[in-house]
């Protein structure tokens, strides 16, 4: 994917959940891509995470109100609803994830400190 900015041609940074968690300061404000699986609570919360790093992940949200037209979002969407439905085996939800990191030392709030906006999904898979 790449993004159109003054003309330009730019490309998002490839690299990991452990190195944005560990260095937020330098991804701010930049696209960035990663592979990630999704941990959820199937009710309230849902982040992404990579394993390599204990399992400190970051909080997302779609980066466009009209996300549900782009189909790759649409699909992870619909992938996540399936960690909602009780009494089921959750799947296991991966892929590569594309979008702006944001970061705010000055938050309150952890879960909002760190939030990552999704603007593509990659390579999803889903393992029930």
């Amino acid at each position: 994917m790449h993004t159109f900015c003054g003309g330009k041609v730019t490309f998002p940074k490839a690299t990991s959940i452990c190195d944005i968690v560990h260095e937020p300061a330098q991804y701010s404000g930049e696209t960035v891509q990663f592979h990630a699986t999704v941990s959820s609570d199937g009710y309230e919360w849902s982040s992404l995470f990579d394993p390599k790093c204990d399992k400190v992940g970051l909080g997302f949200r779609y980066f466009s109100d009209d996300w549900e037209k782009n189909p790759k979002l649409k699909k992870f969407d619909n992938a996540l609803e399936g960690l909602m439905k009780p009494g089921l085996k959750h799947p296991t939800i991966s892929g590569f994830f594309t979008g702006r990191f944001t970061y705010d030392p000055s938050n309150m709030n952890i879960v909002k400190r760190r939030i990552f906006e999704i603007t593509e999904v990659d390579d999803l898979h889903v393992k029930i």
